[in-house]
């Protein structure tokens, strides 16, 4: 009798490598204090509506930071789902992305679909895997023109997820609809 042997490799993709970016929201800022401060901000990413659900404020950043990510999931961050499902709600919501130098901070507020370049009011129907936070540039001024310190932002925030499918109707209706889908 003879014996073969067979090997079965399992191969485990992580679920946000089979996700698609979906959209891309930059922000910047430069704003000071008159006080000193160390060289590092608390960056935020929020729904005003919503300001207890907070993305990305776990930890201070500075410069040595520029060109890092941070990965928000369900796994990672308690503030995801909020965050995730008001993303997806087919409402327009005010979303607020900046930073704070210790006791100054500031950002932008716009509504969601003018972060994302959306067509749509948001994300809905999307099924949102994770959220990256990309420091980009990051500079701190001492002293500045008010005898405090500086800062100056350059943030860029990715969704990325499954895109919402068109429900079908008919075999050939849902093929044309599905070409012009919203």
């Amino acid at each position: 009798m003879r014996t073969v042997t067979v090997f079965l490799v399992i191969v485990l993709i992580p679920a946000s490598c089979l996700a698609d970016l979906l959209g891309t929201a930059t922000a910047s800022e430069k704003m000071g204090s008159s006080l000193m401060a160390p060289h590092r901000v608390l960056p935020w990413f929020y729904f005003t509506i919503s300001p207890g659900a907070i993305l990305f404020n776990e930890a201070w950043v500075g410069v040595p930071d520029v060109g890092t990510s941070r990965t928000a999931t369900p796994l990672t961050d308690p503030d995801f789902g909020e965050i995730a499902t008001r993303l997806t709600n087919g409402q327009v919501e005010q979303l607020s992305i900046g930073a704070t130098l210790e006791s100054v901070g500031g950002g932008d507020i716009e509504p969601e679909q003018s972060w994302f370049g959306l067509s749509t009011r948001d994300f809905k129907g999307a099924l949102i895997d994770s959220i990256v936070f990309r420091i980009d540039f990051l500079e701190f001024e001492d002293p500045n023109q008010f005898g405090g310190t500086s800062f100056d932002y350059v943030f860029v925030v990715e969704i990325h997820g499954q895109g919402p499918t068109v429900p079908v109707e008919s075999a050939t209706w849902g093929r044309v609809k599905a070409l012009y889908k919203d």
